[in-house]
C-alpha cells in the first residue's frame, strides 16, 4: 500500500520534482523543457543528466549512471530520514500522511551524541575513502571522548541503539566495536530510518561498508548491528523487510560472511535476494582480494564498488550443479541434533539438518515421549529453535510431558494417590519457572488445532524457519494432520505429497522434520515393527532419510527362560539412508518418574543447560 501511494505522490508532483531538485543542485545547462542538465555527481560537458517522466526520477547516461528521484534528494541534499521525506513528499503532493510506526514495547533510551567536529575523525574517515558528506547524510556522531558513533533508528526514527569505535586503527586485542552502557541493545538496522521500501535494499555487514556505498551514490543501504554471526535483525525487522521486492546482500569476504549467507537467504526469501562477487584487484603489485566493501573503494575506486553493486546476480538455482564441482564431505563436521542417547548415536551420528526422521510405534509404546527427549529437550538444550505440532496433547499437556525429561528426578516429587491407585509424579515449582525462562523464545507450538490443514501447517513452519530461525520441526502426528487438500479421492498420494513437501522443507531451509506415524497392523512374530508396518504409503517410510520404530518390551519378554531381555524399550534404527544401516537395535531402560530413556546412570541424571548447580 505504501509502495503505491508513494508512486501516486511522485505522479501528481511530476516535472515539479525535476525542477527543485535542478534548482537546488543548481544543475548547469539546465533545460526546463528537455528535462537534461550536466550531471551534478560528475564531471561532464555534454549534458547526460535527463529527467524520466515516466520513472519520476534523473538518470545519468554519461560516467556515474546515477538515477536520482525527489526522495533521493531529500534524504541526501537535506539529510532527511525516510520518516521526514515521505511527510514532505506527501505534502508537496497535498496527499494525506498517516502512516503509523510501531513504537516498541519496552526499552531503555540510549542518548543521542555530538555532531562531528573532530578533525582526528573526520582524516580517519578520509582515509577509509569517506567524506564529510557521507558522514553528514548518514548522520555519524562523535562521543565525548573522540569514540566515531553509530546511532541505530527503527524506521519510526526512534533511537534503539548507539555503537562506538575508535577513529583510528585498532590495536590486536582491543574491542573493535562496543554498545553504549546501560541501554538496551535491540537489533534494528543501521539506516533503516533512511530507506526507501519502494527501492531495492541493501544490506551489508558493517558500518564502513554502509558509509562506503553511500559515498558511491546508493542511499537505500542498511548495515546489520551485532555481527554476522548474530542474525536477530531477521525477527525483529521481520515486517519492515517484508516491504522489499529485492534485496541485495553484501556479506564479507570470509567464512562469516558465507555462513551469513547461508543463514539469512532462506530466511529473507531466495527469489528475492542477489549476491555480489569480490573483484581481483592489483595492491602493491600483487593480485588482492578485497574482505569487504569498504576495501574495494579504499583499494579500488567508486567506479569498481559501484559496478560490484549494479552486477549484483540472482541466487543460482540450488537443484542444478556440475557433478564434477560437488565437494566430498565429511558428515561428523555437518551440523545437527545429537539425540543424546549413545547407542543410537553410533548408528547416525546426529540428526543432520536437512533431513526428515520418521518415528513409529505401538500405542503407549512411548513414541512421543521418546521425541519430546531426544528431538525436543536435546535440540533445545544444543541451541536450535524448535515447533511442535501436536495433534492429539493441548499445549499445558503438551507443557507437562516435555518439561518431565528436561527436570530430571532431581526436581519430582512421587505423590501417592490412595491404595491401588498409580502415584503422582510432579515437577517443583521453581524448577518449572526457571525451565520456562530458559527455553523462552526456544519452543514454539502450533497454537490453532481447529485449523489442521496440511497447507496452513506448512506456511506455518516456512514462516517459523524464514522470519525466527527455526532450526527443528516435531510433527506429532501423521494421522492428525487434515491431508484432504492434495486429493480428497486417494489418502496413499496426499500422504505421499504432504511427506514430500516436509523433505522439500526440510532440504529447502537447512532444517530438522520429526514426523510421528501410527503403525498399520500387529506385526508378525516377535511384534517389532518393520518399515513397511507404517500406516499409509509405503512412501512414507521410502522419503524419510531415517525410520525409527519403537518396540515396548513385555512382561513375557522380561520373564521368559530363553533370551530373556533386560531393558524396557528396544529402540530400532530401521533405516538411515545417510550412513546405511538399518535393522539395529538398541536397548534403553525407561523411568517413569522424569519420562526418560536412558542406557546408563549418567545419561539418566544428565542436566540440561537450565540447571546451573555446581
Amino acid at each position: 500500500m505504501l509502495k503505491e501511494q508513494i508512486i501516486q505522490a511522485k505522479e501528481k508532483i511530476g516535472r515539479k520534482a525535476a525542477e527543485l531538485i535542478a534548482q537546488e543542485l543548481n544543475i548547469e545547462q539546465w533545460d526546463d523543457t528537455t528535462g537534461k542538465g550536466l550531471c551534478p555527481f560528475h564531471s561532464e560537458h555534454t549534458p547526460s543528466f535527463v529527467w524520466n517522466d515516466k520513472d519520476n526520477a534523473f538518470k545519468c547516461f554519461g560516467s556515474c549512471g546515477t538515477r536520482y528521484g525527489i526522495l533521493d534528494h531529500f534524504q541526501q541534499f537535506h539529510h532527511y530520514t525516510t520518516h521526514e521525506s515521505l511527510r514532505k513528499l506527501f505534502s508537496m503532493a497535498d496527499m494525506n500522511y498517516s502512516i503509523e510506526y510501531k513504537k516498541p514495547e519496552k526499552y531503555r533510551f540510549p542518548h543521542p551524541e555530538n555532531e562531528i567536529t573532530s578533525e582526528e575523525i573526520i582524516s580517519y574517515f578520509i582515509k577509509r575513502g569517506i567524506d564529510k558528506t557521507t558522514l553528514d547524510i548518514a548522520k555519524v556522531k562523535q562521543d565525548e571522548k573522540g569514540n566515531i558513533a553509530f546511532e541505530f533508528y527503527d524506521d519510526g526514527d526512534t533511537l534503539l541503539l548507539v555503537k562506538y569505535r575508535p577513529a583510528r586503527k585498532i590495536q590486536k586485542g582491543e574491542n573493535k566495536t562496543w554498545c553504549q552502557a546501560n541501554a538496551d541493545t535491540t537489533p534494528v538496522l543501521w539506516g533503516m530510518n533512511q530507506a526507501i521500501p519502494s527501492k531495492p535494499l541493501i544490506i551489508t555487514e558493517g558500518e564502513m561498508d554502509r558509509l562506503a556505498l553511500i559515498q558511491c551514490g546508493f542511499t537505500n543501504v542498511v548495515s546489520i548491528p551485532l555481527g554476522a554471526q548474530n542474525v536477530q535483525w531477521i525477527e525483529y525487522n521481520w515486517e519492515w523487510l517484508e516491504q522489499f521486492d529485492e534485496i541485495i546482500i553484501c556479506a564479507d569476504n570470509d567464512k562469516a560472511g558465507t555462513k551469513m549467507l547461508e543463514e539469512t537467504i532462506p530466511r529473507l526469501g531466495d527469489w528475492r535476494c542477489k549476491t555480489i562477487e569480490y573483484p581481483k584487484l592489483k595492491y602493491n603489485n600483487k593480485d588482492f582480494t578485497p574482505k569487504d566493501l569498504n576495501e574495494i573503494l579504499v583499494i579500488g575506486s567508486a567506479s569498481i564498488l559501484s559496478k560490484v553493486i549494479n552486477e549484483a546476480t540472482d541466487v543460482p538455482i540450488k537443484n542444478v550443479r556440475e557433478l564434477s564441482q560437488v565437494e566430498d564431505v565429511d558428515l561428523s563436521t555437518l551440523q545437527g541434533i545429537n539425540c543424546g542417547i549413545d547407542g543410537i548415536s553410533v548408528y547416525i551420528d546426529k540428526f543432520f539438518l536437512g533431513t526428515l526422521t520418521v518415528l513409529t510405534g505401538r500405542r503407549s509404546g512411548g513414541k512421543s515421549s521418546i521425541v519430546n527427549q531426544m528431538c525436543v529437550c536435546e535440540a533445545v538444550n544444543q541451541g536450535y529453535k524448535t515447533f511442535i505440532y501436536s495433534g492429539e496433547l493441548i499445549d499445558y499437556q503438551l507443557k507437562k510431558w516435555i518439561e518431565y525429561p528436561m527436570a530430571g528426578r532431581d526436581y519430582i516429587t512421587k505423590y501417592n494417590t490412595g491404595e491401588n491407585r498409580p502415584p503422582v509424579y510432579e515437577i517443583h515449582e521453581e524448577a518449572k519457572k526457571r525451565m520456562a525462562e530458559w527455553y523462552k523464545d526456544r519452543i514454539f507450538v502450533y497454537d490453532n488445532v481447529l485449523d489442521a490443514r496440511a497447507e496452513v501447517l506448512m506456511d506455518t513452519m516456512k514462516n517459523m524457519a524464514r522470519k525466527h530461525g527455526v532450526k527443528n520441526f516435531v510433527i506429532d502426528n501423521l494421522m492428525t494432520v487434515d491431508i484432504d487438500g492434495y486429493d480428497k479421492t486417494n489418502s496413499n498420494k496426499n500422504e505421499k505429497a504432504f511427506v514430500l513437501d516436509l523433505v522439500k522443507f526440510a532440504l529447502k531451509f537447512n532444517v530438522c522434520v520429526f514426523l510421528i506415524a501410527h503403525p498399520r497392523k500387529q506385526s508378525e512374530g516377535d511384534g517389532r515393527l518393520r518399515n513397511d508396518d507404517v500406516s499409509g504409503s509405503g512412501d512414507i517410510t521410502n522419503l524419510a532419510h531415517y525410520c525409527i520404530a519403537l518396540h515396548r518390551v513385555t512382561d513375557h519378554e522380561h520373564e521368559r527362560d530363553t533370551n530373556p531381555i533386560e531393558h524396557d524399550v528396544i529402540i530400532t534404527i530401521l533405516k538411515n539412508r545417510l550412513m546405511g544401516y538399518q535393522d539395529k537395535d538398541i536397548g534403553v531402560y525407561f523411568d517413569i518418574s522424569s519420562r526418560r530413556f536412558y542406557e546408563n546412570e549418567k545419561q539418566l541424571k544428565k542436566r540440561y543447560k537450565w540447571d546451573k548447580r555446581e
